[in-house]
Parts: C-alpha cells; structure tokens; sequence
C-alpha cells in the first residue's frame, strides 16, 4: 500500500437524538453498498449518532417542551423499527448514542440530516468543518431552504408519566421512505467520494 493511502473510510450520519433519521440512513445505505458495490463494502464503516441542537431546544422549551436528560441510551421510534424490519434489519436492541470527540475524529464524512443539526456540529465542533455536509445537498446539490430530511423543529410527542417522547408514525415513515429514494437513485454520489479517498 501507498505511504498516505487510506484502507477504510468512515462515513457517520448525525440527527438529533440517533432515534430515527441517522439510523435510517445507516442501515440502508449499508444495504445499499451490499446491493450495488460490494467491492467497497469491507471499505466503507458506516455509523450514526445524535446532537441535541440549542437551538431546537430553546425552541421546544418556548412551545412548553423540555426534554429530560440523558437524550441517549433509547430505543429508535416504533415506526422506524417497523420500517427496517420490513427491509431485513432488526434494529430492536440499538440504543441511541451522542456525537463524541472520537467518533468525529474517525469520520470522514460527517452528514448532518438537517441544516440545524450541521449548524450545530459546525459551532460546537469546528475542527470538523471540512467534512461536514448535509444529507440532500451532499447526494442532489439541493441548497434550498426546504432541503432538510425531516422537519428538524417539528415537536414530538412527550408521554408526561414516563418522559418519553415520539414522533407520529406518519411522519416518521415519510422521512424514512424519502431517506431509502434518495439513497438508492444517488448511492453512487458516496461510491465516488469512498472511491476517491482510496486512491
């Protein structure tokens, strides 16, 4: 091998909280990768995350909604369970996990699902700006303002006896569906970017 020349290449989706979306996008495209390039499957780790960002927070909190600490250690929402079972993957045992320093540090590619989540990555985590990117502006070159996956300030539900929260199945599996179309017609935008960082 080259001297320089990378042996794998670290590709890690971020949402906030590690319970829908970056879970989502992990799975499939893994699948993705199994399906159309199974060259770079022993290449690529793929990997997810969650940031809570401040500004959701103060936003939720100013429509009465404060969300109980610790964010992590939960379970993903019941619609996306069903969806990545309905697609081969069991993701009843993965427990939600924060960004750290270490996981930032062995990713290439950051991809941040909506735009306050990467604005957060990008304040809070500077060192990393040149690997962050948004989840449709990386895959489409979609800079709108609408070109968030989800909603990133739609408020969940919060069950007032146990503190926990969801979002409605309806609107967690619109996110999941688009998340699996983008991914399959664009995979090869990642192919490249994998393929490139080998050379």
């Amino acid at each position: 091998m080259e001297p320089g020349r990378k042996k794998r290449i670290s590709i890690l989706f971020v949402c906030a909280a590690n319970r829908g979306r970056s879970v989502v996008a992990e799975k499939l495209l893994r699948s993705e990768f199994n399906t159309g390039f199974p060259e770079l499957v022993e290449r690529v780790e793929i990997a997810s995350a969650g940031i809570m960002p401040q500004a959701y927070l103060k936003w939720a909190a100013g429509n009465g909604l404060f969300f109980r600490i610790p964010y992590y250690g939960k379970l993903p929402g019941p619609a996306v369970i069903r969806f990545l079972a309905r697609r081969g993957f069991d993701v009843s045992s993965y427990r939600s996990r924060a960004l750290d320093d270490e996981l930032l540090d062995q990713a290439d590619l950051i991809v941040a699902m909506d735009h306050s989540v990467q604005a957060e990555i990008l304040t809070t985590r500077p060192q990393a700006a040149d690997r962050v990117a948004a989840f449709r502006p990386f895959l489409l070159g979609d800079r709108s303002a609408s070109s968030d996956i989800g909603d990133p300030f739609r408020l969940p539900h919060m069950d007032q006896v146990t503190g926990e929260w969801d979002m409605d199945d309806e609107y967690e599996v619109s996110y999941c569906e688009e998340i699996e179309r983008i991914l399959h017609d664009h995979v090869g935008v990642f192919a490249r970017f994998i393929k490139g960082l080998l050379q």
